[in-house]
């Protein structure tokens, strides 16, 4: 009975150490996915881009940024504190954090919530 209570004693060992390292696999493969989707949703060059800032900020804070940061104002979306805008300069994204965007990505991501073209 000794030699029973031992082998499972050596199983549920294993299998609690099969538990943590899938756990690994798992927190290293959605770090992965999380890295490449903000490398994808990067702004491309030459191409519009989404500009966030804070959500309780007022509804101009974005176009200042977006003003500030050498850009044109595309259209706004659903939401008053994300504007599309079309770079002038390849230092736009960085501009646009310098002035307080807390995010500037592919504005392609968003093309369904646009509510008016302004070009």
């Amino acid at each position: 009975m000794s030699s029973m209570a031992r082998i499972s004693d050596d199983t549920d060992a294993r299998g609690a150490r099969s538990g943590v390292s899938r756990r690994a696999v798992a927190i290293y493969a959605s770090g992965v996915l999380l890295l490449l989707g903000l490398v994808e949703l990067q702004p491309r060059t030459g191409a519009d881009a989404a500009v966030l800032v804070s959500p309780w900020s007022p509804a101009s804070a974005a176009a200042a940024v977006i003003a500030g940061a050498d850009g044109d104002i595309v259209s706004a979306t659903r939401w008053p504190f994300i504007i599309i805008a079309h770079p002038r300069s390849s230092q736009f994204a960085a501009a646009a954090y310098a002035r307080g965007a807390w995010f500037v990505f592919d504005a392609g991501v968003l093309a369904g919530c646009r509510l008016k073209n302004a070009r």
